[in-house]
Parts: structure tokens; sequence; C-alpha cells
């Protein structure tokens, strides 16, 4: 994740927007989160712990975590109104999966090249999965372990 933060930092700080690492939690459809990488670019609210209108939220799916990331959770991410992207970055092989809003609806996007680039949309600004994998070793499948 830290990659990830740090490919977006100089964008979300140029657009004075903010990225937070596990650090603050937000509140999708009333459950209590701690995505692995928010950004916003809304002004902060009364509360120092939570934020209430994130434009992009990126979960890191491992073994215990993804069905999770993928159903219930994505779920209520979804609804919230703020929220432009969901992004899952898989551990255990090079594949993005972004929820994208698009007026009415969710765009999925699917990105499994190290040369694709993923737009940030609220930032108007673009990754590379090789940015995101960078150094990064695949985490392996549970059955494999």
């Amino acid at each position: 994740m830290l990659n990830f933060a740090s490919a977006v930092r100089p964008a979300a700080k140029k657009k004075g927007c903010q990225g937070f690492v596990l650090t603050l939690k937000t509140v999708a459809d009333g459950q209590g989160y701690y995505p692995d990488l928010m950004l916003t670019c809304a002004p902060r609210g009364p509360s120092r712990y939570v934020e209430y209108n994130p434009c992009f939220v990126a979960e890191i799916l491992s073994w215990d975590t993804s069905l999770r990331d993928q159903t219930s959770k994505r779920d209520r991410y979804l609804k919230m109104p703020t929220l432009e992207q969901y992004a899952l970055v898989f551990s255990d092989q090079i594949r993005v999966e972004v929820y994208q809003r698009r007026e009415r609806h969710w765009q999925f996007l699917q990105y499994q090249a190290l040369e694709d680039r993923l737009e940030i949309t609220c930032l108007r600004e673009f990754i590379t999965l090789e940015q995101i994998y960078e150094d990064v070793i695949l985490e392996p499948h549970a059955d494999e372990l």
C-alpha cells in the first residue's frame, strides 16, 4: 500500500486533497471501516478520526480479507455519495479491480499488466500498476502455503 500511497501523494497535494493509509476511519452505510488507502478532496469535517467524504478508497486483498472486501464491504462503499472509485488490489497476482462511478451506475474495470494506467478520477492523474507493485513479493494462495 505504501507504493500506491507514494504514487498518488504528489497529485493529491497539488490538488489540495489528502490521503490516509490505515489511519482514518470512514463510515459506509452505517458501518465504520479503516480503508487501506483513502483519498478525500472535500474540506475535513468536525471529526479528527473519521472522514465522511472520501472520493477514492482502495483495499489490499489478502487470503483472509478478500471475500469481505469484495462483497459486503464493497456493497457498503458503493452506497457512499462522494465515492468515485473503489479499488481492490490483489496481493497474490498483478491485478487491480476498480468500481468507478459513471453518473447513475458503477463501471467495473480490471487491470492486469504492469504498464496499465489507472486513472484516479478525483485527482485527474494516472498511476501504473508498475508503480503499485514495485518491489512487491506476491503473496501465495492459502492452499500453496
